[in-house]
């Protein structure tokens, strides 16, 4: 059965996806097969000159991550897409909220090897944080009307009380005139590359030796444990609570100074990194092109949004 802990890593690459779309509607974005990830990995592992040591995973960036929205032009773009959203919404008479977005830059390392911040560990154990809604915010699909679903993500009928609803609805109309095309990087290029790149780096001998280290060092400790992405999966009831027990936090601690005495975080994000390098290199004049539209939609955003 998978681990929570693995599960949790899963989410946190498959999230990377939702970052990519700027905080806009899911329902607005285009479903496209993304490319298959043994496409994106190089056939030699990358050399590592220098492994440093790093004891959290705050403040890292892996490659991929600059041809991502920043968080500026992710606020400014979700800021826009909402404004010309509740404008077409108003044209069929709904009201829809606008507001400032408060989205802030997404983590892409955060539990990709399971929980790696001593602080995190200590407070919240192996529980992700709470997400609340911002203020702001649109409602929840789940308290529309029917009448403001359709004209919200498009009607077959493509009307609406003898009114045109645009193609795909208010939504992907605000994203076209905010994005200038209707998706940027359709095929989440760079959200497949830190995917393959991370299950690439797993099976690396480099990667593969410090994580016999951690469940060494973690046995020494009592528990047993073959991965860090399997820690605290044997207690399951751990995380159907609504806090984290002191037995959870006990191990979760352990499990962070074990990262931090074999360097868990430093080896791993190092291997990482590089296969992340050498797939961008394979693909470099895409994400080019992907990283010139981020910009081109930030600086369309900024003028529709009110000063």
């Amino acid at each position: 059965m998978t681990s929570v802990p693995r599960q949790r890593a899963a989410l946190a690459l498959a999230a990377l996806a939702i970052s990519s779309v700027a905080g806009c509607s899911a329902a607005s974005a285009p479903a496209k097969t993304p490319p298959a990830a043994d496409t994106l990995i190089p056939v030699s592992a990358p050399s590592v000159s220098a492994v440093p040591t790093l004891d959290t995973v705050r403040g890292l960036n892996l490659p991929t991550e600059e041809y991502r929205p920043s968080e500026a032009q992710r606020n400014v773009i979700a800021d826009a897409v909402r404004l010309k959203t509740a404008e077409c919404m108003s044209q069929f008479g709904f009201g829809w909220a606008t507001g400032t977005a408060h989205l802030p830059a997404p983590n892409q390392v955060d539990r990709l090897y399971g929980v790696s911040d001593l602080p995190t560990a200590q407070q919240r154990g192996y529980h992700l944080p709470a997400n609340s809604r911002k203020a702001g915010e649109s409602r929840p699909e789940a308290v529309l009307s029917q009448a403001e679903r359709l004209v919200l993500g498009g009607d077959p009928s493509g009307t609406y009380q003898g009114k045109p609803i645009p193609v795909g609805g208010c939504t992907a109309q605000a994203r076209r005139l905010t994005l200038g095309v209707d998706d940027i990087d359709p095929t989440r290029l760079a959200d497949t590359i830190t995917v393959g790149m991370w299950e690439r780096s797993k099976a690396d001998p480099r990667v593969v030796a410090v994580v016999a280290a951690w469940s060494e060092c973690m046995k020494q400790l009592g528990y047993k444990y073959s991965s860090p992405l399997d820690a605290g999966g044997d207690h399951p009831e751990w995380l159907r609570a609504a806090d984290p027990s002191a037995a959870e936090i006990r191990t979760a601690v352990d499990d962070v100074r074990c990262k931090q005495r074999t360097n868990v975080i430093g080896v791993w994000f190092t291997v990482e990194s590089g296969y992340e390098n050498a797939a961008i290199q394979l693909h470099l004049d895409e994400l080019t092109q992907i990283k010139l539209q981020w910009e081109q939609a930030a600086a369309r955003a900024a003028h529709i949004v009110p000063d």
